[in-house]
């Protein structure tokens, strides 16, 4: 597969009844939700860290970053693990639907709202058949000062107490 075919390669996924996208470059694994360990004195999008096969992995809530309304786990709740500078962070999301397709045609630029509404991690807007996707910046949804605290995070497993 070219590369220019796999930058129009999309995982989308469902928060809050709305369709978002990622690149799939930028998508390392899907995985089932699991036990986080919650971390204290963390911004609370940081629910914790997880285990994936020997490797810390910290995660972050896309609900709460977004300042969505908390949901339950259900049995399509699942955590994406995605790469975000060189770093590997899992984010939940309420489901994962597929790996899209989605052409330059289809994209619009992102509406402007106002300085009071931050927009600079959504890439672009896309369109079809099935509605409205926000194609997410990954590496744009986190603050360098928000990074730097959940590249801490990954750092915690060299403390021993």
């Amino acid at each position: 597969m070219s590369s220019a075919n796999v930058s129009n390669k999309y995982l989308t996924f469902g928060l809050d009844n709305q369709t978002y996208g990622i690149q799939i470059t930028n998508v390392s694994e899907i995985i089932a939700i699991k036990d986080i360990t919650p971390i204290p004195q963390t911004p609370d999008f940081v629910a914790g860290m997880v285990n994936v096969r020997g490797k810390v992995i910290p995660i972050i809530s896309l609900r709460k970053k977004f300042d969505l309304p908390d949901k339950e786990y259900d049995r399509n709740t699942c955590i994406a693990i995605v790469y975000i500078k060189q770093s590997e962070m899992g984010v939940i999301v309420d489901a994962v639907y597929e790996v899209a397709d989605i052409q330059k045609e289809s994209k619009e630029e992102t509406p402007q709202f106002g300085s009071a509404v931050k927009t600079e991690f959504i890439e672009a807007i896309a369109k079809d058949i099935k509605g409205i996707k926000i194609l997410l910046n990954i590496e744009k949804v986190l603050t360098s000062e928000e990074l730097v605290i959940v590249h801490d995070i990954v750092n915690l497993k060299n403390i021993k107490s």
